[in-house]
């Protein structure tokens, strides 16, 4: 059955070919970005209803990606796409084991442990913020931030919880930041990735609501 969601998906990712067409057809590159942010918007639509096919989606995204970042030489980005290529290919086979009847079975975190993920990932922004700084990247404040919300975003959706939204949120937030700026810098087709988190950030506040419907229909006990 479709949902709003979908039709949402479908008139975002006929825009994204329209500026695709108007910014060059006969580009790869182009056409790279459109099927990468395309099938980025799917990862959304599916993690919104909680399906693992999310995970299939973003291993598809992800490898088309990194053809792009090895062109532009974001080896930085190679290197987390990669890792996301694998923590979705672990999730995919941790909620294929806990799906029931097309609905993954979530998990609700208690506070010690949500205290110790989240608190984890502002100390790896720490980290990681002193080290882009010390290799002198542009923005090492905004990197840092979207690294590490990236990686809290993939690391609660293996844990199958719902605060993985609020990281996604936060992620999409920064990464639009930060592509605004390489469009800016380095051409407009790279408004299409913008465009891609715009649709991140609405379908991660659609998720988080989605997700208490389902947490509450499911009698999801606290853990931990």
């Amino acid at each position: 059955m479709k949902t709003r969601q979908d039709f949402v998906a479908y008139a975002m990712i006929a825009v994204l070919g329209g500026m695709t067409i108007a910014l060059g057809w006969d580009s790869w590159v182009n056409w790279a970005i459109f099927a990468s942010v395309a099938t980025g918007i799917m990862i959304d639509v599916y993690l919104v209803r909680a399906y693992w096919v999310g995970h299939v989606f973003s291993i598809i995204s992800y490898g088309i990606y990194i053809p792009f970042c090895v062109f532009v030489n974001y080896y930085g980005e190679i290197i987390i796409s990669i890792l996301i290529i694998m923590i979705s290919l672990a999730s995919l086979v941790r909620w294929r084991a806990r799906t029931e009847d097309k609905v993954v079975r979530v998990v609700k975190l208690g506070v010690r442990e949500t205290v110790l993920t989240f608190g984890f990932f502002v100390g790896l922004f720490g980290v990681l913020g002193v080290v882009l700084w010390s290799w002198g990247a542009a923005y090492p404040v905004l990197g840092a931030l979207g690294v590490s919300a990236t990686c809290g975003s993939y690391y609660l959706c293996f844990r199958i919880s719902r605060m993985q939204f609020i990281c996604t949120t936060f992620d999409g937030a920064v990464t639009l930041s930060l592509w605004i700026l390489a469009g800016m810098n380095e051409g407009w087709a790279y408004g299409m990735f913008a465009f891609g988190m715009v649709a991140q950030i609405y379908y991660a506040i659609v998720g988080f609501i989605n997700w208490g419907r389902i947490e509450r229909a499911q009698g999801v006990p606290v853990q931990g």
